[in-house]
């Protein structure tokens, strides 16, 4: 769903934040895909979710997986469930590296210019993966 300037994209959270870019919205698609993926397979939008799947990297689509992120966090909410974070602080981890540890390699999307995804690994010189794109990340 291509978006015009200023124009709203599904919302992530109560604050009426608007997401900044669409790399940095893949990039939290990206980090939180195992999260939607395990969320869609247990309700009813399994299906939804391999249609998705199928569009992983077009930005047609991102409007459908933020609204796929956004009612996982509603249902989460209304189910009493400890919602994860905000877009706000999403953006802030996964684009920002706000969990980096010093002198730590990063790693960033293989496909780079569609995802502002930057990550550590989680054991010495083992890549962390792209769920979305299906291949390790590459560093950065």
């Amino acid at each position: 769903m291509p978006t015009r300037a200023g124009a709203r994209m599904p919302n992530q959270d109560d604050s009426g934040e608007h997401p900044r870019t669409s790399s940095e919205s893949w990039a939290v698609i990206c980090d939180e895909y195992p999260d939607l993926q395990r969320w869609a397979y247990r309700t009813e939008q399994r299906r939804h979710f391999i249609e998705l799947r199928a569009r992983a990297g077009q930005d047609e689509a991102l409007g459908d997986w933020l609204a796929l992120r956004e009612e996982m966090r509603r249902r989460e909410r209304s189910e009493g469930d400890v919602v994860k974070e905000t877009l706000a602080h999403a953006y802030e981890r996964v684009v920002n590296g706000a969990d980096s540890l010093p002198d730590t390699e990063i790693y960033v999307c293989p496909e780079q210019r569609k995802c502002a995804r930057r990550a550590q690994a989680d054991a010495p010189g083992e890549p962390p993966r792209c769920d979305l794109f299906g291949s390790p990340m590459k560093p950065a």
